[in-house]
């Protein structure tokens, strides 16, 4: 067995595809102007570009990671984290989304990991990455996918992660 994994060192680091991180700087100035709006004006169509400017930005936080022995996944609004001894099952889905399965939880379709950033890298090596950093905690794994399958149920909402 390997040596444990130090708890502070983070050893994957993935996120969403550029395409979808362009749109947190346009967002920035909606959030910016709705709020203008609204401490200066209290027009209520604000309150729209403030909801509207919030759920792009969130792109700044949205990510994978996993620090230690623990996956975490920080979606617009929701964290979820699950130790990688827990892991049963890492794949993709027929549309290019990653997800994983783990002991006692929903599985999680992890929208925001696209592209490494520790490493260069795309959906194949995440995947890879995380079933080895999960055999090395010490979890019990399935037989690693042939080929591309639906996330199975019950999985996160669509708004989760």
């Amino acid at each position: 067995m390997d040596a444990p994994i130090e708890p502070g060192l983070t050893t994957l680091i993935a996120r969403a595809p550029r395409w979808q991180r362009v749109q947190r700087w346009p967002a920035l100035l909606l959030l910016v102007a709705g709020v203008w709006s609204l401490v200066f004006g209290f027009e209520p169509v604000s309150l729209l570009f403030i909801a509207v400017g919030f759920w792009g930005t969130a792109e700044f936080w949205r990510g994978l990671r996993v620090t230690g022995d623990t996956v975490v996944a920080q979606g617009r609004m929701v964290r979820r984290q699950v130790p990688l001894a827990d892991v049963l099952q890492v794949g993709q889905t027929p549309g290019r989304t990653l997800w994983l399965q783990a002991k006692g939880r929903r599985t999680l379709v992890l929208r925001m990991a696209e592209v490494r950033v520790d490493e260069e890298g795309g959906l194949v090596e995440i995947q890879q990455r995380l079933r080895d950093l999960a055999a090395a905690a010490g979890a019990t794994l399935d037989e690693p996918l042939e080929e591309r399958v639906a996330a199975p149920r019950p999985r996160t909402p669509l708004f989760g992660i």
